[in-house]
């Protein structure tokens, strides 16, 4: 019974924690699904045109040539799934891109489909937050990565940048087939937060990780453990007092987890980490 206390202490606190660190994670979506936040381009809404856009508040979507389609079945699916989707023509010089005005990024998704396998969908997601200077890849999507289906997948990637004017965009990288966008989401950009017990000074890094966290305290560390958005133990691993470690991440799941530090004098600290692959 006495044994039993502090770990419910333990876990209630922690729940508490990852209430607190994960709220200022909350995700913005986007369903495309409001009329009056499409501002028509130079053709009628349902053909194709570079400038058609969807502007909702800090975000804005653009660019084509691309179209908007309705709930319609194509190839057994709905083109839309909720009352309206992009749809982006077959030619090479399509470049849809999003904007995100202010906030910054943390994570960022957007559902995907084709039109259909043949000719395959040929297309390059990737980012920028130098307003379009360098841009960094994040999946291409085509047959393979959709599964060879038409129906529809989810694809994002982990930007952790607080910049303004944020892009991201699908451009094709060959000759390509008709793909239709939904349902995009994003996190705002929220510094690295570390709280504990006491003052302590930790350096995690590189953060998004893809294969390895490594992380450094000025006090001995005796476990640390990797925690899901869900308050789930992912890993674990022992330390018997030293001060650095890697933890592998390699097989973890892509997402924001919490890193729980225990100290040998038991006191804990946690960082907010990502796991990109």
């Amino acid at each position: 019974m006495n044994d039993s206390y502090p770990t419910r202490r333990i876990f209630s606190s922690l729940f508490l924690l990852l209430a607190c660190l994960f709220s200022s994670f909350s995700q913005t979506l986007i369903n495309f699904d409001d009329d009056d936040k499409w501002v028509r381009g130079s053709s009628t809404i349902s053909g194709y045109a570079t400038d058609h856009a969807y502007e909702d508040g800090l975000f804005r979507a653009t660019g084509g040539e691309a179209s908007r389609v309705t709930t319609s079945l194509q190839d057994g699916v709905l083109k839309a799934k909720g009352n309206y989707a992009w749809k982006l023509k077959d030619i090479t010089s399509v470049d849809w891109r999003i904007t995100i005005a202010s906030g910054g990024v943390g994570t960022f998704s957007m559902e995907i489909r084709r039109w259909d396998d043949d000719p395959g969908p040929h297309y390059l997601l990737d980012y920028s937050i130098d307003g379009g200077t360098t841009w960094i890849e994040v999946v291409h999507i085509n047959n393979s990565t959709l599964d060879n289906s038409s129906e529809w997948k989810q694809f994002g990637g982990t930007i952790n940048s607080s910049d303004d004017d944020i892009l991201i965009r699908l451009t094709p990288t060959q000759g390509t087939e008709r793909v239709m966008i939904d349902n995009f989401q994003w996190t705002h950009y929220t510094a690295n937060a570390l709280v504990g017990t006491e003052k302590t000074s930790v350096q995690i890094w590189p953060n998004p990780a893809s294969a390895f966290i490594y992380g450094k305290s000025d006090v001995p560390l005796e476990t640390v453990q990797l925690i899901s958005i869900a308050g789930h133990r992912v890993k674990e691993m022992h330390l018997s007092g030293d001060n650095e470690f890697s933890l592998s991440v390699g097989e973890v799941k892509s997402g924001v987890y919490l890193l729980r530090m225990i100290q040998s004098s038991q006191k804990e600290s946690f960082s907010r980490v990502v796991v990109s692959h």
